[in-house]
């Protein structure tokens, strides 16, 4: 790691990858330097027949990214001693690190909060860690505004940890970033991330460019000898930026919300093998790979799922779209389903801005002539279930109402008033 600004392409590249697969051709970071050795290793890459698109070539060595999964938590915990100090500390994943690092031998925490407020349940919380001879502190103030944040870090005494636990979640496509809405996102990110910035975050653009700098921030400061440890984390159970609806979206990913006592455990495990980089998450990888596009790598999963290589290997009939959806709202299930008739009409047509595909259109009209209308159908048959005639399909106006036919025919839709009346 030659500088944090790496990580913000890293980030986007991410991205990229997941929204535009068909644009889609890998990242290859390279030293400033970019001597011979370099130009030869990067010839090497572009020469073989691979399937790696994410590479770091230094001098002649090229690498590449796995997760390597951790068989189990370490028996003996961390501990720490003196002041400790929590970004976002009075929301719901920083008032769990409080709650873990007053069991771990602090003495004092400074919670920093923009709004400076608790909600009812924070109160109690802080009382009980106080009840075990831990003081409290919360002090408002921004973790964007450098002066005040110096300020604020300069006059706690015997300061030891720090705990990122404060960010922003804006949702927005590659597409439809805009400068405001990234430093929106980027400007509170000081140490700690999201899994977001390992395996990319379709419509996350900012999000997981923020957390890939910070992987890289953490990186870099620990080849410089201060002690960072970079926890990726997925989703926590009952707080924090996952709602209900989010939840039940991430599940269709195989995501799964952890209860905050596991993620806590092994956080035990991460602190105590500082320095490092350490994703915490509940996946079901087998199914993050079968639904990621074709063309995004996953060899980055393969110590963690089943069986690498085809997609058949890994049994995806079990996976059921169908079934996923069910308990979603209904303007998720409608969102959800015309989005993946769009995303497969893009790769029908060899469109690589996938959002380009006006759902608001006909078949015809997007592009489509009678045998890709026929290919598109078998994809229907095949992701829903739903053997539909062609001439049933060519004679429904457009996407959107293609994605509502197919729910109402799954009974998964709105029932059609003026057919009930009838």
């Amino acid at each position: 790691m030659q500088s944090v600004n790496e990580g913000i392409l890293w980030g986007l590249s991410k991205v990229f990858s997941l929204e535009y697969p068909n644009a889609w051709g890998g990242i290859i970071d390279t030293s400033a330097q970019f001597n011979k050795s370099e130009i030869s290793g990067l010839q090497q890459i572009l020469r073989s027949n691979h399937d790696e698109q994410f590479f770091c070539v230094r001098n002649e060595e090229a690498f590449v990214m796995r997760l390597q999964k951790q068989l189990r938590l370490d028996e003996t915990p961390w501990t720490a001693s003196g002041t400790a100090l929590i970004t976002g500390g009075t929301g719901f994943l920083g008032l769990n690190c409080a709650q873990w690092l007053a069991t771990k031998g602090i003495e004092n925490i400074t919670l920093i909060s923009r709004k400076g407020s608790l909600s009812e349940a924070g109160k109690e919380t802080i009382k009980a860690i106080e009840a075990n001879g831990v003081s409290v502190s919360i002090v408002k103030a921004d973790v964007t505004d450098y002066d005040g944040m110096k300020s604020v870090v300069t006059n706690i005494p015997n300061l030891k940890v720090v705990v990122h636990a404060a960010g922003i979640e804006e949702s927005e496509r590659l597409d439809e970033l805009t400068y405001d809405s990234y430093l929106r996102v980027v400007s509170p990110k000081i140490i700690g991330t999201s899994m977001a910035s390992i395996t990319g975050g379709e419509g996350l653009t900012s999000y997981a460019i923020a957390n890939a700098y910070m992987d890289s921030w953490g990186n870099f400061q620990s080849q410089n000898s201060l002690a960072i440890t970079n926890v990726n984390w997925g989703a926590w159970k009952g707080g924090g930026m996952v709602n209900d609806e989010l939840a039940k979206y991430l599940k269709l990913n195989g995501v799964q919300p952890m209860e905050p006592q596991l993620a806590l455990l092994a956080l035990d495990t991460a602190a105590g093998r500082s320095p490092g980089q350490f994703l915490i998450a509940d996946v079901n990888w087998n199914t993050l790979h079968a639904i990621l596009p074709k063309k995004k790598n996953t060899r980055l999963f393969e110590h963690l799922i089943d069986k690498i290589g085809d997609r058949k290997t890994l049994n995806i009939s079990r996976y059921s779209f169908v079934d996923s959806i069910q308990d979603l709202s209904l303007d998720l299930r409608h969102k959800l389903a015309a989005d993946t008739l769009q995303n497969e009409l893009a790769r029908i047509l060899n469109i690589s801005n996938v959002s380009s595909i006006d759902k608001s259109k006909g078949l015809f009209d997007i592009g489509l002539d009678s045998l890709r209308v026929v290919e598109f159908n078998d994809f229907i048959k095949r992701k829903f279930g739903l053997k539909l005639p062609v001439s049933t399909l060519v004679s429904i106006p457009t996407l959107n109402a293609i994605s509502d036919f197919i729910l109402k025919e799954l009974h998964l839709g709105q029932i059609d008033i003026a057919k009930e009346q009838a």
